[in-house]
């Protein structure tokens, strides 16, 4: 988790697929999930306006043409950028006295409501994020306590609290801890002394929800486990719990929860869901997909989808998998037209973009 790119998955649901069919494209189109805008791969192109010290940065599912960054100024000071055109430019509009923040992170269903957050908690004790209600005008702090120094491993939204999990160290490695930031409300663990659901989570591998139901997924010392709950961590229901898995599992998806890429165990094959139907379902070295699926990309709102393969990336497109790039990318995002946007940081730390 280095570099100027929040390089956490969000998602929701997790759904068994029993055939290797695709769907069509009115299905996508149905769905939300865009197949069919006019391709277009154009060069990259430096974000003018932002100077070169970037940590993270983050664009809105509700408003796609908003996004935010922060650029480290001192050790104890930042600036926040924003723009208004999906990146293409972007202009200061606060500073914030506070310690270098490795992400940041929008409320999906408000660009308004907007989290820093360092990713290295160094003591156990008070650990605070920073937010604003004000599309980053104002920040305050929210807190929570720790038991143990720390890493942030996963996070996500479900309506609009925020959710943070977090890897134990010390006499606490092997599990993880679980917060919940509402919004302008006291944060509250959902972990009971370090325990998802009565279940160590030695590593957090996806946080995410919708606006009633939040789910976690993480390895643990035997394998798979999979949660969810719509009463913010009271009850739990399990959706997998097993050291033997066989069908593909969460592994990416939109702010939103609307849309989530699944990968299977050797990556050889991706499904994609949207609103908890299966939309499409391939094996790794078909329909243009790579041989190599490393990593999957969504666009924050659920709109666009795409795979890093190794030696470049592949965007679906009229259900058909076309590299765009031999660039590695950090993110997926929309340009102004609504058509998909690649991120990622060039050699002299510039954000630089690549329309399709």
């Amino acid at each position: 988790m280095t570099g100027v790119i929040i390089g956490l998955f969000r998602f929701h649901g997790l759904h068994s697929v029993n055939n290797t069919s695709t769907a069509t494209s009115v299905q996508t189109q149905a769905s939300g999930l865009q197949t069919n805008w006019p391709l277009n791969i154009r060069n990259w192109t430096v974000s003018q306006g932002l100077p070169q010290m970037i940590t993270s940065y983050d664009f809105s599912a509700q408003t796609p043409t908003i996004g935010y960054a922060s650029v480290l100024v001192t050790k104890m000071s930042q600036a926040i950028y924003k723009t208004t055109d999906a990146g293409t430019t972007w202009r200061k509009i606060s500073s914030i006295n506070s310690f270098y923040s490795d992400y940041i992170s929008i409320d999906p269903i408000n660009a308004q409501d907007i989290v820093l957050l360092s990713g290295e908690i160094p003591a156990p004790g008070e650990y605070a994020i920073e937010r604003s209600y004000d599309g980053g005008i104002i920040w305050t702090a929210q807190t929570t306590t720790l038991d143990s120094d720390a890493t942030i491993s996963q996070f996500g939204w479900v309506g609009s609290s925020f959710v943070a999990g977090f890897e134990l160290a010390g006499n606490q490695t092997g599990y993880s801890a679980v917060v919940a930031f509402p919004s302008k409300q006291s944060s509250f663990h959902l972990d009971i002394s370090d325990k998802v659901n009565t279940t160590a989570i030695a590593h957090l591998t996806l946080i995410s929800g919708t606006q009633t139901a939040l789910q976690i997924w993480g390895m643990t010392s035997f394998g798979m486990v999979g949660f969810l709950t719509t009463d913010m961590g009271k009850h739990w229901t399990t959706l997998l719990n097993s050291s033997f898995i066989t069908s593909p599992v969460p592994a990416a998806a939109s702010a939103n929860g609307v849309t989530i890429a699944s990968l299977n165990t050797n990556n050889s094959q991706i499904t994609i869901s949207v609103n908890g139907s299966v939309v499409l379902n391939m094996s790794a070295g078909t329909n243009g997909l790579p041989n190599t699926l490393r990593q999957a990309f969504i666009s924050p709102d659920g709109k666009y989808v795409a795979v890093d393969s190794g030696d470049g990336e592949y965007l679906l497109h009229n259900n058909q998998w076309v590299k765009v790039t031999n660039t590695e990318v950090a993110m997926l995002a929309e340009n102004a037209e609504g058509q998909p946007r690649l991120w990622v940081g060039n050699n002299q730390g510039q954000l630089t973009y690549q329309d399709n």
